[in-house]
């Protein structure tokens, strides 16, 4: 029971901004969303007031699109760094256990056939089309 109550008790501390985005507040996770607002509030120069922030503005609009782009961002090539992970950092390694260098010695036949060039470029179009999607939301 206490997780569900540390759940909703995360949800009540997710400030609430224009209705307006939604859709952009929608793909990120609560904690962004709870950060996003307070660094608006802390702001240096030219802070934002909590009552703005329920307000409809272009200022905050850029802001949170900002905030989801680099979220996206970091979550795709979180899943494409691990993805080229080859074993290659065991393979110098001096291991006693058999097991162990069979495993990376699989790893690397695993990954003879992958053409890692054309990774990259397939994971930079999709990169791609998601910032000019998300640039005309």
């Amino acid at each position: 029971m206490a997780d569900i109550e540390e759940i909703i008790d995360l949800y009540a501390e997710i400030p609430t901004f224009h209705p307006d985005y939604k859709p952009i507040i929608d793909k990120m996770p609560p904690s962004l969303v709870k950060r996003a607002f307070d660094q608006l509030l802390n702001i240096k120069r030219n802070p934002v007031l909590p009552e703005e922030i329920t307000e409809k503005s272009d200022r905050i609009e850029q802001y949170l699109r900002h905030k989801l782009i680099v979220y996206e961002q970091a979550k795709i090539q979180r899943a494409f760094v691990y993805s080229m992970d080859t074993g290659m950092q065991t393979e110098n390694s001096s291991f006693s256990d058999k097991a162990i260098q069979t495993d990376s010695l699989d790893k690397e036949t695993q990954t003879e056939g992958i053409d890692f060039l054309e990774q990259i470029k397939k994971a930079n179009i999709l990169l791609t089309d998601a910032i000019s999607i998300l640039s005309n939301i």
